[in-house]
């Protein structure tokens, strides 16, 4: 059985409004509501863009379709909420499914919230460093031009400088347009087995991108396993949701390997790029009750891999970032205050 695959480019709500609807569907669901009178209870009550969205979901629903697949044609969640209440609908235990699904959007936002602050501090600085560069170059050393007039000995790091400025409006064009193709192709071929096979040798990056998956993988494992799916679903929905392709490829060998009457001990252990801990683990594992523990459990040890990595090269972004700055506002200085200090110039 494979997962619905998602074709729509419609975004996602963000994931506050996306734990608020699965709330308020779970608390009519816990009171005994069918998921029609649940969804059209919304559709009458709320008053934002959520409504809009949820009126052709439930014309689908009412024309028997699946939650999940009016969900994906609407793409109103993420791809991993989905496919966990596509899996609740096979195992018919739905509710259970959105119980999960909530903790789910729970670890992504506080996920989302370690990202960006890791980020915000370097970004912040270099567009400080940016934003510098900009002014200095087209404010302050074009004016050394009259100074460049009258003498040609002007500082090496001023005659770059103004070198650079002087370039044509179509040069500058030409770059930035290659800058734009090579951003795009990257883009586009993020998600091919070539592509993903380089980032996985960048390191301690290959290593906090595959624990971020892995560990996305077991927490989607372990939400199937409790809502008792069987292990080739439930391995086909989790291996759908992994970002880098060369994972997804031989997961499908995986599932092939279970289909074929393999333990998943046996199918985890002969994927080449998953650790042998992983299949080791789940040995001699036998109810879905505790395989899904296990997997929690495994879960909670990649995310916490995935942080060492990253605390590993914190410490580094921001002493390179402030020195690079230190750099350039070094070059700016020798290119703007030595001609204007310069005995023989002025």
């Amino acid at each position: 059985m494979q997962a619905i695959k998602l074709t729509q480019k419609r975004k996602p709500l963000a994931n506050k409004h996306q734990q608020l609807l699965l709330y308020e569907i779970r608390l009519r669901l816990q009171g005994g509501s069918t998921l029609i009178t649940a969804l059209q209870d919304l559709i009458d009550q709320e008053k934002s863009v959520i409504k809009i969205r949820l009126q052709p979901i439930l014309l689908k629903v009412k024309n028997g379709n699946s939650f999940s697949q009016a969900l994906y044609s609407e793409k109103l969640l993420f791809d991993e909420i989905i496919n966990l209440i596509d899996a609740g609908e096979k195992s018919h235990d739905l509710l259970n499914a959105i119980i999960l699904s909530d903790k789910l959007l729970e670890r992504i936002e506080k996920k989302s919230q370690l990202f960006r602050q890791a980020i915000s501090y370097p970004i912040f600085l270099l567009l400080i460093c940016l934003s510098s560069v900009i002014f200095a170059s087209y404010l302050l050393i074009p004016q050394l031009k009259i100074i460049s007039t009258t003498n040609q000995d002007l500082a090496i790091t001023t005659q770059f400088f103004l070198f650079l400025i002087s370039l044509s409006i179509g040069q500058w064009t030409l770059l930035l347009l290659t800058i734009l193709f090579f951003t795009s192709l990257i883009f586009y071929f993020r998600k091919s087995y070539f592509f993903s096979k380089c980032i996985l040798k960048f390191g301690v990056l290959g290593k906090i991108l595959l624990y971020q998956d892995i560990a996305h993988f077991c927490h989607h494992m372990s939400a199937c396993m409790k809502i008792h799916l069987n292990i080739p679903v439930s391995l086909t929905q989790s291996s759908n949701l992994f970002k880098l392709s060369i994972l997804k490829y031989y997961s499908q060998k995986t599932v092939t390997a279970i289909l074929q009457g393999k333990t998943l001990s046996y199918a985890l252990t002969q994927h080449p790029h998953l650790p042998q801990t992983l299949g080791q683990t789940v040995e001699g594992i036998r109810g879905q009750k505790q395989l899904g523990e296990v997997f929690e459990t495994l879960a909670t040890h990649f995310e916490e891999l995935g942080k060492k990595h990253l605390q590993k090269i914190q410490p580094f972004i921001e002493p390179l970032l402030t020195l690079l700055i230190g750099i350039i506002i070094a070059l700016f200085i020798h290119a703007i205050i030595l001609p204007l200090y310069d005995g023989s110039i002025v």
